[in-house]
């Protein structure tokens, strides 16, 4: 394998965060959320909203996975994790120039 392919997601870390949508009297919550937690400005932020659905972010465990999504829907948002590729397919996705820091997912 060539240093230049990217490495082949481990099954287990093959989950991803998929934004379905959003009520509109929770936007500014979540948008902010986005911004805090991402490091998002509020433009960024508002524009991950305005693509939904979309993967927020991709190939991480089913545990950090469900954590994130929880934490989501408890803001308001409708959210789900997959692992099935058609899903992935058909949404938007955040191409991260570095990984997010996911650290704030882990705090109980």
């Amino acid at each position: 394998m060539s240093m230049n392919q990217p490495r082949a997601p481990h099954p287990s870390e093959d989950w991803g965060i998929v934004l379905q949508s959003v009520p509109s009297k929770r936007k500014k919550e979540i948008v902010s959320c986005l911004e805090n937690v991402f490091s998002l400005d509020k433009q960024d932020a508002e524009q991950v909203l305005s693509n939904m659905p979309l993967i927020l972010v991709d190939n991480i465990s089913f545990g950090l996975a469900t954590r994130i999504k929880k934490h989501f829907q408890k803001l308001g948002a409708v959210a789900e994790t997959t692992n099935h590729e058609m899903i992935k397919k058909n949404c938007f996705q955040i191409v991260w120039p570095q990984a997010p820091d996911l650290a704030f997912f882990l705090k109980d």
